[in-house]
């Protein structure tokens, strides 16, 4: 779904939003949503990058 949501994101949307757009489209729910930004945003903060760059990072963790 991060990589949903990053493929998705339109130019002038947050990340955030499309994020919740990609939860929708896979039947999840606010839980999730919140799970989810939560980890972008700890590894965001944690390697001090954009959440869309911190995003990018886990998608490719996640898919392998």
């Amino acid at each position: 779904m991060l990589k949903d949501a990053l493929e998705n994101k339109q130019e002038n949307e947050t990340f955030e939003r499309a994020l919740g757009r990609a939860i929708r489209k896979e039947k999840g729910d606010f839980e999730r949503y919140i799970k989810v930004i939560g980890e972008t945003r700890e590894l965001a903060r944690k390697r001090r990058v954009t959440l869309v760059q911190a995003a990018r990072i886990l998608a490719k963790v996640r898919k392998r």
